[in-house]
């Protein structure tokens, strides 16, 4: 299917299961679905002068596959177009490699707590007050604070604000291995370094 401005792949193509070769030369597909790892008799996949960002982890399930092209994908960021053009071999194994990464990367924040010293009034000290302790210690274990007779008032007042910015805190991910801050967990479980 050549140059018919075709922008994705019909959704019947899982059913060609005999499928051998998928030529889709200049055209403008934005990506290669997931389901092209039902096509086990695929041999060759051409798709040259599309619109791709990235090549589907779904050819790793390819036995029979020998041969991909890509050339002018401009916007191709997926394996490397350096990569793809060193054939089917390096780019599975670059996927390999990028998927193994992705397994042992972790969140650098992850049980980060919303507040810190500094909202204490501590400047610079590398050992916390006994205040800056006990206030860290009802807030981690949701000790019930605001009626309590024994909490002296600006401390109560201190908890108070606490409690009300840990309520609105945005947990952050950092990743790892690239560094790249992210607003929510699935963001960072679905990024590539």
């Amino acid at each position: 299917v050549l140059q018919s401005g075709l922008v994705k792949l019909p959704s019947c193509l899982p059913c060609l299961v005999n499928l051998q070769v998928i030529d889709v030369t200049d055209n403008k597909l934005v990506e290669i679905p997931q389901s092209i790892a039902e096509l086990t008799n695929l041999q060759k996949l051409i798709v040259m002068y599309n619109c791709l960002k990235e090549i589907p982890t779904a050819i790793l399930y390819l036995p029979l596959l020998e041969q991909v092209e890509v050339l002018g994908n401009t916007k191709l960021v997926w394996p490397p177009i350096e990569i793809c053009l060193l054939g089917i071999a390096e780019i599975k194994s670059f996927m390999h490699e990028s998927l193994d990464r992705q397994m042992c990367r972790q969140n650098e924040l992850k049980g980060a707590k919303p507040y810190g010293s500094s909202l204490f009034g501590s400047s610079k000290r590398e050992i916390p007050t006994l205040r800056e302790i006990i206030t860290s210690y009802i807030i981690e274990h949701e000790m019930e604070f605001a009626r309590d007779p024994f909490v002296p008032p600006l401390m109560r007042k201190q908890l108070t604000v606490v409690h009300e910015l840990s309520q609105f805190h945005t947990p952050i991910s950092k990743c790892s291995m690239c560094g790249m801050y992210f607003s929510s967990e699935p963001m960072f479980k679905l990024h590539v370094c």
